[in-house]
């Protein structure tokens, strides 16, 4: 005879979206035992690390509370309000943004930064402070 075992519900703090995981899909996110996932699904206590990964893998939950706002879904950021998702590569290319304009203001608190006149004509003039 097989013994019949349930499911590890796993529930988002903030929002209390639920999903639904086999004991194998627990063993298998969790790098734990069978055995170990079936004891979850019976009602024993998971650990803290274990239900972070369980929550990134079932709900897209990233495991810091400064996230809550955000999933990952479908290999992207996506923001849970405003629906806004952002890749890799589009994360990559803000970081490289933000640099480009922390360097700016740097140069700009300097007074060495480059000022931008554009003539009559389109004609770009670039001239130092």
């Amino acid at each position: 005879m097989q013994k019949k075992y349930g499911y590890l519900e796993i529930t988002c703090p903030w929002t209390g979206e639920v999903a639904h995981v086999s004991p194998r899909h627990a063993a298998r996110w969790t790098g734990r035992t069978l055995r170990t996932a079936q004891r979850w699904a019976a009602g024993g206590r998971i650990s803290p690390a274990d239900l972070a990964a369980l929550r990134f893998q079932a709900l897209g939950l990233l495991p810091d509370d400064r996230w809550h706002d955000f999933r990952v879904r479908g290999g992207a950021l996506v923001h849970v309000d405003t629906g806004e998702c952002w890749t890799p590569s589009e994360l990559r290319a803000s970081w490289v943004l933000f640099q480009i304009a922390a360097e700016h203001r740097r140069m700009i608190d300097r007074k060495r930064a480059p000022v931008l006149e554009l003539r009559p004509g389109g004609r770009l003039l670039r001239r130092a402070l």
